[in-house]
């Protein structure tokens, strides 16, 4: 899966580099790079200590995903959500249920009520989770109660 990562400045949206993941044997592994633009600007800041503003690649170590996009993903309760999300999909469309990798939890996280200055694009630029696909959506319980009452009949 390849992201444009764009940063928020001043109110625009600014391609701060590309975020990278794949998945071999079931072990998901990201790395990410900066955009030579955005290097060459007097407002590029490094993302975080382990991304130094300089060409190259940099791999996410100690985890699946770098700690700077962490803080862009969805908590316990969101990807319990999300997961309970795709369950329901896969059974309501009789297939096996995916497994939800880090790059899939962020990239499905609603584009608009995404918390931070982060947001990821295709390379058509759309946003990855527009507000009609991203998850978790905002609910009521009034909703909730009617939809686990539909379950349990």
């Amino acid at each position: 899966m390849e992201a444009i990562v764009t940063l928020q400045l001043n109110g625009t949206d600014v391609t701060v580099g590309k975020l990278f993941t794949s998945i071999r044997r079931g072990i998901e592994s990201a790395h990410s790079t900066y955009d030579t633009a955005y290097m060459r600007s007097s407002n590029a800041v490094s993302l975080c200590p382990e991304m130094p503003l300089s060409p190259g690649t940099f791999p996410a170590e100690h985890n699946a995903m770098h700690r700077i996009f962490q803080d862009c993903m969805p908590d316990r309760w969101g990807r319990n959500l999300m997961l309970r999300a795709e369950h329901q999909d896969a059974r309501s469309e009789h297939r096996t249920a995916r497994t939800l990798f880090e790059g899939d939890l962020l990239l499905s996280v609603n584009d608009e009520t995404r918390q931070g200055a982060l947001r990821f694009w295709n390379n058509d630029g759309d946003a990855l989770a527009p507000s009609e696909t991203g998850g978790p959506r905002e609910v009521t319980i009034q909703s909730r109660i009617h939809s686990n009452d539909e379950q349990l009949l």
